[in-house]
């Protein structure tokens, strides 16, 4: 009677706070409903609230956090907080709100990514890891169980923000080099990169890391032949150091042996990417049910992915205090150019065959 109640009490949270999981899944309802109206009920009619307790929940829906409301805004055309906006245009006439947006878009365009240049090589590593650290710590394992990333984000707000800022600091490396016109400020830039990424791989920021990396390897950025021949050897030795550590070659055998040698030991923001293909490979490589009975072996190893991904979060990371306008351009910065618009400029820039540089 016990045991029956604890494990009653296991599934009646597990369909609290994850309704969604019992959606479609026939099988798994169908076995609990024989464990209760076979078992239970008969012998037991205090059991009888179990059965009301599916049938509420199954209709629910899962809660829309601040993170999906944040998300939604900024990349849907209709946000949800229309209330606001509503409130906001009784509170300002139409012409006076109309003159502030544009005082807004100019303000943006001059002082745009300005105060990002300002920073040092290591102070914009630093900002960059406490971003990523905030990001990272929010994540709840959860979201990171399903395989359904892109078709259903409002499961995974933190993971889906994650996603983007790594695709809009990498987009903003590239159209920052491209932005130079000449060539020595250019390759001035392209090498405040890769020290930025050097200096976040003795971070130990892997995620980070790699967002900077990416920036800097895109194919806009890597045929940048005259700015490249400005660098020094010293500095080409640097990110090929990162380079080689973060290779995919192998599975990323290079950063796995890497961070196995400090796990659960020192500090370290794992490179996400890799897990998420591990829980991709665990999720389609095992059966969800073996006989008809649920497989654990496949939740210990997305356990153990996850583990590894979260445990060394919580060490002493010893980051400098954070600068909160820094942090806000960070989080301000969008995908400013496409891939398409990137190499067109990188074209106009160095033109494949050129007759002249300007110096």
């Amino acid at each position: 009677m016990k045991n029956s109640k604890k494990i009653l009490n296991l599934i009646s949270s597990w369909i609290t706070y994850f309704p969604y999981r019992w959606r479609n899944q026939n099988e798994l309802i169908q076995n609990y409903q024989i464990l209760l109206h076979q078992i239970l009920i008969p012998r037991f009619s205090e059991f009888k609230i179990y059965d009301l307790h599916l049938e509420n929940f199954l209709d629910s829906k899962p809660k829309i956090t601040d993170n999906y409301k944040w998300l939604h805004y900024k990349f849907t055309d209709k946000p949800i907080l229309e209330d606001e906006e509503k409130k906001q245009q009784k509170k300002y006439p139409k012409e006076n709100h109309k003159k502030t947006k544009r005082k807004i878009k100019k303000n943006e365009k001059t002082l745009k990514h300005s105060i990002l240049d300002t920073l040092s090589e290591t102070e914009f590593a630093e900002q960059l890891s406490i971003f990523q650290y905030d990001l990272m710590t929010n994540l709840d394992p959860d979201e990171l169980l399903h395989i359904n990333w892109y078709e259903k984000f409002e499961l995974h707000p933190t993971l889906t923000r994650i996603v983007y800022f790594f695709n809009n600091i990498s987009f903003y490396v590239s159209w920052r080099i491209l932005k130079e016109k000449n060539v020595i400020p250019r390759s001035k830039m392209m090498k405040r990169f890769m020290k930025i990424f050097y200096i976040l791989i003795k971070m130990k920021d892997y995620q980070s890391a790699q967002i900077i990396n990416s920036g800097v390897q895109r194919a806009s950025i890597y045929r940048l032949k005259h700015s490249k021949s400005l660098l020094s050897k010293k500095d080409f030795n640097l990110f090929d150091e990162g380079n080689n550590l973060l290779t995919p070659n192998s599975s990323y055998m290079n950063y796995r042996d890497e961070i196995r040698n400090f796990e659960g030991i020192q500090f370290y923001i794992p490179f996400l990417s890799v897990n998420l293909t591990d829980l991709t490979f665990i999720h389609e490589g095992n059966q969800e049910r073996i006989n008809g009975m649920i497989n654990f072996n496949r939740f210990r190893f997305a356990f153990h992915s996850m583990k590894m991904a979260f445990s060394s979060l919580f060490l002493d990371s010893n980051f400098p205090s954070p600068i909160p306008e820094i942090q806000r351009e960070f989080n301000l910065i969008t995908k400013i150019k496409s891939e398409k618009e990137l190499f067109h400029l990188s074209l106009k820039r160095e033109p494949r065959e050129p007759d002249r540089y300007i110096f």
